[in-house]
């Protein structure tokens, strides 16, 4: 685990869960619940369309190699609609799954950047201020316009499209993926995804039979190694839920678990913790209060208006984003 950006991160919690397998090929998938779903076989799209083109290539394996458009020109919350077909069904399962491999693109986090350089030098009381008028702007914020990915599935008693789940997991770094139960009325050879255009990079995306739930065995670290020895102290923060261990830029710690004695496990990390911004001067030059109250209150036209500024640096932010993480040694 190593803290590499100019951040102060505190952890709560690094925990392992194990969650049991029929067998050693067997997927096991969680879904926006954190529920967990053994599998049984995979089918593939055989078409894919947005409103540009042709996106089977991006979505039929899960390789870094995905779909993404750019955002509209002229206003950040344009949004667009996956079509994603299958072959009749042929998996052996009463229940089906549609798997979904996404992050988030860059956009959320120019959003969260222009914020803090409204806020400028007064950031502390900006926020604090925040907390205190959530109730104000909660259900319209600018983040929350962004509203996630909504899979679609085409209901045969009601004879429309409606929205079977709704995916919300934010962050660019890596992708995430989760399983969209399918209910029983809705056809099974076409599904949509709408998202905001340019929001969200889509990896993968295929069809699997869901089996019965199953729960996790839950691990908290076993040991913990800080430069090559055993930190008792930081093991005490990521067991004790009273405490959080606090990262600088360059830490890095290794993390030790205790695995179950079978192999037939699936393995996903939960984690909680949050971080401390560090300001930078180049952020305090564009201090704008009432711009900041208009985002606040009003996010529909500040989306629109920073749509030209947002497309002046969307093509090379990926690149400066991942320049941007602090150089460190790693530790054996």
């Amino acid at each position: 685990m190593k803290n590499e950006a100019l951040e102060t991160h505190l952890v709560r919690r690094a925990d392992l869960w194990a969650v049991p397998k029929a067998t050693p090929k067997q997927e096991v998938y969680a879904d926006q619940d954190e529920r967990f779903w053994q599998a049984n076989g995979v089918q593939k799209p055989t078409g894919c369309r947005s409103e540009v083109d042709s996106c089977l290539e991006e979505i039929q394996v899960l390789d870094g190699n995905e779909y993404v458009q750019p955002a509209d020109s002229n206003d950040l919350l344009t949004g667009e609609v996956l079509e994603i077909n299958f072959e009749s069904n042929a998996l052996e399962s009463d229940t089906l799954g549609l798997v979904i491999a996404q992050r988030q693109s860059l956009l959320t986090t120019f959003l969260f950047y222009q914020a803090l350089d409204y806020m400028g030098s007064d950031v502390g009381n900006w926020f604090a201020r925040l907390e205190r008028t959530a109730a104000m702007y909660e259900g319209n914020s600018f983040l929350g316009k962004l509203r996630g990915i909504k899979v679609q599935g085409y209901s045969m008693g009601q004879q429309r499209w409606k929205t079977i789940g709704t995916i919300r997991e934010r962050g660019p770094l890596a992708s995430d993926v989760q399983v969209v139960r399918v209910p029983g009325n809705v056809k099974t050879d076409q599904f949509r995804l709408k998202m905001i255009r340019g929001n969200y990079r889509i990896d993968y995306v295929a069809l699997t039979g869901l089996g019965k739930q199953v729960e996790p065995l839950k691990m908290s670290p076993a040991s913990i190694l800080y430069k090559g020895e055993r930190d008792t102290a930081a093991l005490l923060s990521l067991t004790d839920s009273t405490r959080t261990l606090t990262t600088l830029p360059g830490d890095v710690y290794r993390l030790q678990y205790k695995l179950p004695n079978t192999k037939d496990y699936a393995f996903f990390l939960n984690s909680k913790g949050y971080y401390l911004e560090w300001m930078r001067p180049q952020w305090l030059r564009e201090s704008k209060p009432g711009k900041l109250t208009e985002l606040i209150f009003n996010p529909d036209k500040t989306l629109e208006d920073l749509a030209p500024k947002y497309k002046k640096i969307e093509q090379k932010m990926r690149k400066l984003f991942w320049q941007s993480r602090y150089a460190t040694p790693s530790y054996q």
